[in-house]
């Protein structure tokens, strides 16, 4: 059942995912940065990244810091771009290391 589960979070995922990074450069709409908006920010980020559970998200004042490690670079690239396209993000502090599953 978990892995039912995993396989229909990553599918959603793949869908969420090609729409963001076919665009070029990733949408950003900014608005005033501030605890409510970093709060939603973190949110939408941490419910998109919930398949990578070695990824933690936080927000300060519009600047989304993304730590951790991911399989792949796909993955890596994915989650950025979503992270860059939620409504209010001015910055990414990227801090993500790509480690291939063994």
């Amino acid at each position: 059942m978990r892995n039912i589960f995993i396989a229909s979070v990553l599918g959603l995922m793949s869908v969420m995912s090609v729409g963001c990074c076919h665009r070029d450069p990733c949408p950003n709409t900014v608005q005033q940065p501030g605890t409510s908006y970093d709060a939603a920010i973190t949110t939408k980020i941490k419910a998109y990244a919930l398949v990578h559970k070695n990824v933690s998200v936080t927000t300060n004042n519009g600047v989304v810091t993304l730590k951790g490690t991911v399989a792949t670079q796909t993955e890596k690239d994915n989650l950025i771009c979503y992270a860059k396209s939620v409504k209010g993000v001015r910055k990414i502090v990227d801090q993500i290391a790509v480690v291939p599953n063994k």
